[in-house]
């Protein structure tokens, strides 16, 4: 039991850093596309951070398979260094309780990752996107000032007055291509997923591409959109709950979304066989010296499930077994590096 303890402790402090390391990364890389976006699209820095903080489930779920292989690799590789393998085995314990402890933290990893998938990460978006809707909103309110100028999204709006029930009164919109005046405006909160604008009882000057000419129109009522959504795409399948999959299930695109749910994480239950004869490392070839083939071994199982996702999503793989043979061939490659020692030894004796 004290073994165990000491093999998870340090399984699990390797596994945390890298984790949290590749997640600053991570982090500072998307907080730099956001502000560049919102630069562009003048969102306010609070939708800005909200963003950020809650795409971490999503980054989440790519990082803790990565934190996994390289930890299982640089611990199980210290301890062939330090001779920490072959105590056990002088004192009768076998390898195989390392890899007992790798396959326990690698279901671990698994579970959470499932519950990110299935349960965290929709609803983290959901609620992401309906904070930073109102967010937006309140930045477009406090934007439209009687009597100012305000540029929007390449428009540049000009209000006369409004009440305390949100009205606005004598609003003159302006683009490339047109200029509309309304007596009254009322802003749109959920429009086409972003913030719109209800204009009411005005003309609209627009100009035609075909030839240099102009056309008026009046209108009654007449809608278009101020800021569009820049969330996290939130019509994404990706980001529905399983309510909403169990309501669409007659759809392919449905089933194969949760199909990827289920059999993603497996991933982390795959990894610990590869772990274990790829760590293996002696005083000449340090530690590192495995490191750059468990990442490529890493990469291409990652890309095989991606593409096969993206094939199971066009209905050109069937759903079942569909990404589970990649995770099957995985396995039968982790024998194959386990077993390749002994049978070059048979082949060399033989020889």
């Amino acid at each position: 039991m004290i073994l165990y303890r000491y093999l998870m402790q340090q399984f699990l402090q390797s596994m945390l850093s890298i984790s949290g390391v590749l997640l600053l990364v991570l982090l500072g890389s998307q907080a730099t596309r956001l502000l560049s976006r919102a630069i562009a699209e003048q969102q306010s820095a609070e939708g800005v951070l909200l963003l950020l903080l809650f795409s971490i489930p999503e980054l989440l779920i790519d990082i803790l398979p990565a934190a996994l292989m390289l930890s299982g690799i640089l611990v199980v590789s210290r301890l062939h260094l330090q001779n920490e393998i072959h105590v056990m085995q002088a004192t009768g314990l076998a390898q195989n309780r390392v890899l007992m402890v790798l396959l326990a933290l690698g279901v671990i990893t698994a579970l959470v990752i499932w519950s990110l998938m299935l349960f965290i990460n929709p609803w983290v978006k959901q609620q992401g996107n309906e904070l930073f809707d109102r967010l937006q909103q309140t930045l477009v309110s406090n934007a439209l000032v009687p009597g100012q100028f305000v540029q929007l999204q390449g428009q540049t709006l000009y209000l006369a007055d409004s009440n305390a029930t949100g009205e606005l009164a004598q609003l003159v919109l302006l683009d490339e291509q047109q200029v509309m005046i309304a007596q009254s405006a009322q802003l749109l909160p959920e429009y086409e997923q972003g913030i719109g604008m209800l204009l009411q009882n005005g003309q609209q000057l627009q100009e035609l591409s075909s030839f240099p000419a102009v056309t008026l129109t009046h209108f009654q009522q007449l809608s278009l959109s101020l800021l569009p959504s820049t969330t996290t795409a939130r019509d994404h399948i990706s980001y529905h709950d399983l309510s909403l999959i169990r309501a669409n299930w007659s759809q392919h695109r449905y089933q194969a979304e949760l199909h990827r749910r289920l059999s993603f994480p497996l991933i982390a239950i795959v990894i610990p066989w590869l772990i274990f004869p790829l760590a293996y490392a002696n005083a000449r070839s340090g530690k590192q010296a495995k490191l750059i083939p468990a990442i490529l071994i890493f990469v291409v199982y990652v890309l095989f499930l991606d593409s096969l996702r993206r094939s199971v999503f066009r209905a050109e793989v069937a759903i079942w077994p569909g990404m589970l043979w990649v995770h099957l061939g995985f396995l039968v490659l982790s024998v194959l590096i386990w077993q390749a020692p002994n049978w070059l030894a048979k082949f060399r004796k033989a020889a």
